[in-house]
């Protein structure tokens, strides 16, 4: 038993995947938990997702439960503990092989209505534990966390879903004026391999699935795009929201919840 864990995530996984849509989140679910696995190992968890999460009840009263002003309950109390308790005496960290399984949203306007609570409720969490971004408290919280996993979520991966669609017209301009395959085949083959590597290694997997799995894996990179589009709209409707954002002007917790 580690005293110093705090919180712990979970391996959330897609269940009941029928349409393409809904096969794309899961395969997103699928490489994203690879990436948090390694998370933990370098200190860098800082979301608790709500499905199957588990808080230490001591360190939960301390920090006085659940906020009450946020959309993202999940992400608001994790970083509130990493405020009240730092990541090096304590931690917070990832199950891979705890699985909980969750239903996707079934059309994409469901999807749009859900990234977009995930990501207006996650800038708003960020905006108000603000000073976490490069800390010197080093002490208290690792280097990486506050220099670089935070940060990088605003000035590296907000910032280049904002100009992915100008990113998108350069390669096309390259394909269609230069004939440049390269670019578009190895961006493919990159996505094909960190899928195969990603859903292969997930868990074990019969011969048929396997295959299937395999078969699809040129379909990554098309497959994630449908939930980028998702996730571009709700950045720009929380740009739009930036008011309510940065003065936390509808300090609400309810939102209207998707089919399931």
């Amino acid at each position: 038993d580690d005293i110093r864990l705090v919180a712990m995530a979970t391996n959330v996984k897609i269940s009941g995947a029928k349409n393409i849509l809904e096969y794309a989140q899961l395969v997103e679910y699928q490489i994203g938990n690879k990436y948090k696995e390694a998370e933990p190992a370098f200190n860098l968890e800082y979301i608790v997702g709500g499905i199957g999460s588990t808080f230490r009840r001591k360190a939960l009263l301390l920090v006085k439960g659940y906020d009450l002003d946020s959309v993202t309950e999940d992400i608001s109390l994790s970083m509130k503990m990493i405020r009240a308790f730092g990541n090096k005496k304590a931690h917070i960290s990832y199950a891979e092989d705890v699985y909980c399984y969750t239903p996707p949203a079934h059309n994409f306007k469901d999807l749009k209505k859900q990234r977009f609570r995930w990501k207006y409720g996650r800038f708003k969490a960020l905006v108000k534990y603000k000073d976490l971004f490069f800390s010197t408290n080093f002490k208290k919280y690792s280097f990486v966390l506050t220099w670089w996993k935070l940060p990088k979520i605003i000035f590296f991966e907000e910032f280049m879903m904002l100009i992915d669609p100008f990113m998108l017209v350069f390669m096309g301009y390259l394909l269609v004026f230069y004939l440049d395959l390269k670019t578009l085949l190895g961006v493919v083959v990159t996505y094909f391999l960190v899928s195969i590597i990603a859903r292969l290694s997930d868990q074990q997997y019969d011969l048929k699935k396997s295959i299937k799995i395999v078969l699809s894996a040129p379909l990554t990179i098309f497959l994630l795009y449908i939930i980028n589009c998702a996730d571009y709209y709700s950045l720009i409707k929380s740009i739009v929201k930036h008011k309510d954002i940065l003065t936390n002007s509808n300090p609400s917790s309810k939102w209207d919840h998707i089919k399931r």
